[in-house]
């Protein structure tokens, strides 16, 4: 009896072990399995954005190789995947002094009194005769200032000397300190001419305002304390940001060029921000950290200005802004948007092992 009973046992524990190894063998097949095909899925993930890291280098070289009649690139791979590069041109508002602007609708997030920065592309292209913009020529309003006394908001705009020979960009904000005192800031700077791109941007941290050109420093002011709103209400449409005009109430002192990236902060950025900003030219997007940028948290708008199409300009931050382009009956074959020069909206795809990926750089 007992010998029956130690035999069943032992045939029962062998059963267990066999079973026991069998779930093992299952597992550690299936395992491997997975840990296989997710070590493949990874693999091929980095090759792709490996590629699109690559195919971007290419598209931004200096020396870029010819793109073909379609704007097209395809490169193989040494591992046997393909790179193919797309461009389309860029597209800006194409502003001619007869009546068109940019309006932004009203958004106390607008408002910035404190800490900020501001920022546009700009290239002025005034006509025959001219080499520099008209006097009183605006870039953008938001308030008013013509008596320094009830001056409130702040406006970026173009005096002639007074023989007509140089311009400058003059930028103006009303400014009123923890005294309630007020005062007019004023910045500069000369030699701004027809036919090229600026970068201008505005900086204020409560103590000092900065204007910076192309991302260098071109003149400064103390300003200590935030910018005077006085009684920004509903006023001839002075509460809210015009782009293209120095006039909030009537449609004088108009832009005549092209406008784009219209920009602001609620922070000072610093001058290596800038110039990381300055150097990815109209591409820029505020929402992607790039070099010693990475104030993406604190833009408040960021107008791009390079729809092609329609009257509307659309923010790319998140608060959503809607901005109207303004647009009189142009005529004689006037378009408001324009190709840029030189300038493309890139579309990279790559292609490994089956897998795809496109990306777009604007």
């Amino acid at each position: 009896m007992s010998k029956k009973i130690n035999g069943g046992v032992v045939i029962y524990l062998s059963l267990i072990v066999m079973f026991v190894g069998l779930a093992i063998l299952y597992f550690l097949n299936s395992s491997g399995t997975t840990i296989f095909q997710n070590f493949k899925t990874k693999s091929v993930r980095t090759q792709l954005i490996n590629n699109i890291d690559s195919g971007l280098a290419i598209a931004t070289d200096a020396e870029l190789p010819e793109f073909n009649e379609n704007n097209k690139i395809v490169i193989q791979t040494i591992e046997d995947g393909t790179i193919e590069i797309i461009r389309r041109p860029q597209y800006s508002i194409r502003l001619w002094g007869q009546n068109e602007y940019v309006g932004i609708e009203r958004s106390e997030l607008m408002k910035t009194s404190s800490d900020f920065t501001i920022s546009l592309w700009f290239y002025p292209q005034t006509g025959a005769f001219n080499d520099y913009p008209l006097n009183g020529e605006g870039l953008f309003t938001f308030g008013y200032l013509r008596r320094e006394e009830s001056d409130f908001g702040y406006e970026g705009s173009f005096v002639r000397n007074g023989d007509g020979s140089e311009v400058r960009l003059v930028f103006r904000m009303a400014l009123i300190d923890n005294e309630n005192n007020h005062d007019t800031i004023i910045l500069s700077s000369d030699q701004i001419l027809d036919n090229s791109w600026y970068f201008l941007t505005i900086t204020h941290d409560q103590n000092i305002l900065k204007m910076f050109i192309n991302g260098g420093l071109v003149d400064s002011s103390p300003a200590v304390g935030v910018v005077d709103w006085l009684d920004a209400t509903d006023f001839n449409n002075r509460d809210r940001l015009f782009i293209g005009k120095r006039s909030a109430d009537h449609s004088s002192g108009l832009f005549e060029g092209s406008l784009r990236n219209f920009g602001k902060w609620n922070t000072a950025l610093s001058m290596n921000s800038i110039r990381s900003i300055y150097s990815r030219g109209l591409e820029f997007n505020p929402l992607n950290i790039t070099g010693d940028y990475s104030s993406v948290d604190n833009n408040i708008v960021y107008f791009k200005m390079n729809e092609n199409n329609g009257n509307r300009v659309y923010d790319l931050s998140i608060n959503n802004i809607l901005g109207f382009v303004n647009v009189n009956d142009l005529g004689r074959g006037l378009a408001v948007w324009v190709a840029v020069a030189d300038s493309f909206t890139k579309y990279i795809k790559t292609e490994f092992n089956g897998y795809e990926r496109i990306e777009q750089f604007r």
